[in-house]
């Protein structure tokens, strides 16, 4: 690397920070709290290594309700604390005058790392190593997946969450119509002249399009706008899914195509609270498939990594990336026990945005109608697509689909790899 010149660790970062920012100002000029960032974020990084073990809110601490007072005490000698509420049930914030991993890590020995962690910060690439699968590119022609001509007596509800519809969508693709959603107004940046797409602009919609042509026109897909910019924190990240799953009509599979790394290694606490909140009727009824993440680890990216066991809130269902023939795993694909299935993630082609987008090593090009596009983001909505596709043709609720293709693709398993679905 030429004296001087950031490294793709430090690029990367330095956009996920300014993606932040940006977020927040726009949300203010808005007036949308509910939709607002996660304002300054921090990344812990390991020792003489450009790895970032995980993301974080600098001045943030989430702790369970019952356990506030012991962590406020000891959390109390290194940092003055105010402390305040959230919208999760059985979850408290507290708020530090110093950086909240550097507190953390002091206070290791006397927390229970179960009920106090960072307020960790999601993002739709993955972290660890700052290693995007692939910045999207240019293409001509038609979609991959093409639309699938499937029909039958199911009517399936898909949510997206991700980072919003792009206006004028429906009218320009045509196997976007009639998908709804909340708009994506992080698409362009702010700046005068030519229309300049902003990263991770038009992610949701390359998502919702990955989903309808999969699971055919007769899926009813809407988009939620969580992730401006194509970040979010985990109070926020939740807020949108408690949203979503409070949706009219209530969706039968939530496609998620982003997650987070922790600073313990267990579960984000956020997510716990809140799905231990979700009632019966919501653990039986809604599936939530989840990127894996595009780091090349087996460390655990959530919510991917909730595993599929009876006590589990939501059926969770992580996804994994295979390569062009469906014969390999990119070196880029997260893996691990608590993958459960790997779909096509390579080069994927759908609906982009019309402007220039300039990537992170300074290359500029021209965009018009479609992209070719690479990660577990998009291996994500085929499976979600797959599961839709076979409740239409069979009336099957979205677990009862669910389990028949994952028989499918553990019959169908890849060795070294894992269970495999294809389209």
């Amino acid at each position: 690397m030429p004296d001087g010149e950031e490294s793709r660790f430090w690029k990367e970062y330095h956009r996920i920070q300014e993606n932040a920012r940006r977020r927040d100002e726009r949300a203010r000029q808005k007036g949308r709290d509910t939709k607002a960032g996660p304002g300054s974020v921090g990344a812990r990084v390991r020792s003489d290594e450009e790895i970032a073990d995980f993301l974080y809110v600098t001045h943030e601490v989430l702790v369970e309700e019952d356990y506030a007072p012991y962590a406020t005490q000891v959390i109390s000698k290194h940092a003055r604390v105010r402390e305040s509420d959230t919208d999760v049930p059985r979850l408290k914030r507290l708020v530090l005058d110093k950086d909240a991993a550097e507190v953390l890590v002091k206070c290791r020995d006397e927390l229970d790392p179960r009920r106090v962690s960072p307020r960790h910060v999601a993002d739709v690439s993955g972290w660890a190593a700052f290693c995007p699968a692939t910045e999207p590119m240019p293409v001509t022609g038609e979609p991959w997946p093409s639309v699938h001509a499937s029909s039958g007596p199911g009517q399936p509800v898909v949510a997206v969450i991700d980072t919003g519809l792009m206006p004028g969508a429906a009218g320009r693709f045509a196997w976007l119509r009639q998908v709804s959603g909340e708009t994506d107004d992080e698409v362009y940046l702010p700046a005068p002249g030519d229309q300049e797409i902003a990263p991770y602009g038009g992610h949701g919609t390359f998502v919702a399009g990955i989903v309808r042509c999969v699971a055919g026109l007769q899926a009813r897909v809407f988009v939620n706008d969580a992730l401006m910019g194509g970040v979010a924190d985990e109070l926020t990240f939740v807020r949108e899914l408690n949203e979503v799953l409070h949706h009219d009509p209530v969706p039968d599979i939530v496609s998620m195509s982003a997650g987070l790394y922790t600073w313990s290694g267990e579960q984000p606490l956020s997510f716990r609270l809140f799905f231990e909140s979700l009632s019966q009727e919501v653990r039986d009824s809604v599936v939530l498939v989840a990127a894996a993440g595009n780091d090349g680890t087996d460390t655990p990216f959530w919510p991917a990594a909730y595993d599929n066991g009876d006590e589990q809130a939501v059926e969770a269902i992580g996804v994994g990336a295979l390569s062009v023939g469906g014969t390999a795993r990119p070196d880029w694909s997260n893996h691990g026990p608590w993958v459960d299935v790997f779909a096509p993630g390579c080069e994927l082609v759908n609906a982009y945005p019309k402007g220039k987008y300039t990537d992170v090593e300074g290359i500029t090009r021209d965009y018009d109608r479609l992209a070719s596009w690479s990660g577990t983001s998009f291996a994500t909505p085929v499976v979600t697509g797959l599961i839709a596709r076979r409740m239409i043709e069979t009336g099957e609720s979205a677990k009862q689909a669910w389990w028949h293709l994952f028989g499918q693709a553990v019959a169908d398993s890849v060795p070294g790899i894992g269970p495999r679905l294809t389209v």
